[in-house]
C-alpha cells in the first residue's frame, strides 16, 4: 500500500499522501523515517487492526508508538486516526488518550477521521470537549451524515480545523446509511 501510494502521488502537487503505519505493524522506526523523508509522505494513516463487529478496546498509545509520535512531532507530520472502541472519541479513556497525545506531541498534527467517529449528535456532544481547545487537532467530516454534528463542531471549534473529506471510494459503494436507534447502519 505504501509503495503504491508513493508511486501514484510522486510529483503531483495536488496529492498529500499518508503512510500506513502504527504500532500493530511493528516496523523499524528507521524504515518509517526513510520513507517519510524520501517518498513524500505528509504523515501517517494509523493502521487499525480490526475485523468483525466490535472495535478492539484500544486507546491512542496502543495504536501509535512513542517513536512514531516523536518522528511526527519532529517533522510536523499528520497523524490520521480512526479513534478506537465502540464509544469512539466520547469514550472517556479514548478522549483522554487522544488529548494527552496531542498535548504531549504539540508539533504533530492530529486529524480525527469521521469527526472522531462521532456520526451522531449524542456522540459529538459527549466528545468534543476532549479536543476542541487544542491547536493541533482537526476533524475530517467524511461520512458524517447528521447535519447537527457538523453544526455543533463548527459552533465550538475554529472552522479552519474542520476538513472536508470524501472517504472515496467507500462513499461511492452501493447502498445507503440510515440512523436506527443509536447507530448508523
Amino acid at each position: 500500500t505504501n509503495r503504491y501510494v508513493a508511486e501514484v502521488s510522486a510529483g503531483r502537487a495536488n496529492l498529500f499522501p499518508l503512510r500506513v503505519t502504527g504500532k500493530a505493524l511493528s516496523e523499524p522506526i528507521g524504515e518509517v523515517r526513510r520513507e517519510i523523508e524520501t517518498q513524500g509522505f505528509y504523515g501517517y494513516k494509523v493502521f487499525l487492526n480490526w475485523l468483525g463487529d466490535e472495535y478492539p478496546p484500544l486507546v491512542f498509545d496502543d495504536m501509535v508508538s512513542e517513536e512514531q509520535c516523536a518522528l511526527a512531532d519532529e517533522k510536523g507530520l499528520i497523524i490520521l486516526l480512526h479513534v478506537p472502541r465502540g464509544g469512539r472519541l466520547a469514550d472517556p479513556e479514548v478522549g483522554k488518550s487522544v488529548r494527552d497525545a496531542a498535548l504531549r506531541w504539540k508539533n504533530a498534527r492530529f486529524v480525527l477521521a469521521h469527526c472522531g467517529r462521532c456520526y451522531r449528535f449524542e456522540e459529538i456532544r459527549e466528545a468534543l470537549h476532549w479536543v476542541s481547545d487544542l491547536p493541533n487537532v482537526w476533524f475530517d467530516c467524511s461520512m458524517v451524515m447528521d447535519p447537527t454534528v457538523h453544526a455543533y463542531i463548527l459552533q465550538r471549534m475554529d472552522p479552519s480545523h474542520y476538513l472536508f473529506a470524501s472517504d472515496y471510494p467507500i462513499a461511492a459503494m452501493r447502498g445507503g446509511r440510515v440512523n436506527i436507534a443509536d447507530h448508523w447502519v
